[in-house]
């Protein structure tokens, strides 16, 4: 089944044909949509391109998707981290596997999770193995974001910096 999902770009993120270029301060999209689409127990997909030359000071400090309830718990968080590699933490704690997908060129990222949790990373059509299984508490997200997460009800943080482009949640 198809959603539509209404997106609202925050602040002044630069939007250069369909690739929207976040300025790593206070650049995010809102997708609060998928707010009641997904639910726990679902099969998740998530693909996008993106491009950055940016290292984070903790691998969880540069958020390319996330969902959180109304507060500050984190569900979902998927970025890049402190060795370029793929950010992921969906349950199965703060985990950063891979490297040197921050060198300034284009990569696809694949994340599948299974109803069940199991879990395939995909960067450029290579597995990026060692991610835990973990069930994403869907049914409890209520905020979601691309380039950046929420550290409390009201405080945006952990901005990306760089390109995001095609992205598609399913």
């Amino acid at each position: 089944q198809d959603y539509k999902i209404k997106l609202s770009t925050a602040d002044n993120a630069s939007v250069d044909g369909s690739v929207i270029n976040f300025d790593g301060v206070n650049d995010y999209v809102s997708v609060n949509g998928l707010s009641g689409v997904l639910s726990t127990g679902d099969d998740f997909s998530f693909t996008a391109w993106f491009k950055t030359g940016f290292t984070p000071t903790a691998n969880y400090k540069h958020a390319l998707f996330s969902a959180h309830n109304s507060g500050s718990t984190n569900y979902f968080r998927l970025g890049t981290g402190v060795y370029g590699g793929i950010f992921m933490d969906h349950g199965g704690g703060n985990k950063e596997f891979g490297s040197g997908f921050n060198d300034n060129q284009w990569h696809f990222l694949s994340v599948v999770i299974t109803g069940s949790g199991v879990t395939s990373v995909r960067v450029d059509d290579v597995l990026v193995s060692g991610f835990s299984n973990a069930i994403t508490p869907w049914s409890s997200a209520i905020r979601y974001s691309i380039g950046q997460e929420w550290d409390g009800a009201t405080s945006p943080s952990d901005f990306w910096n760089g390109f995001i482009d095609e992205v598609a949640i399913w």
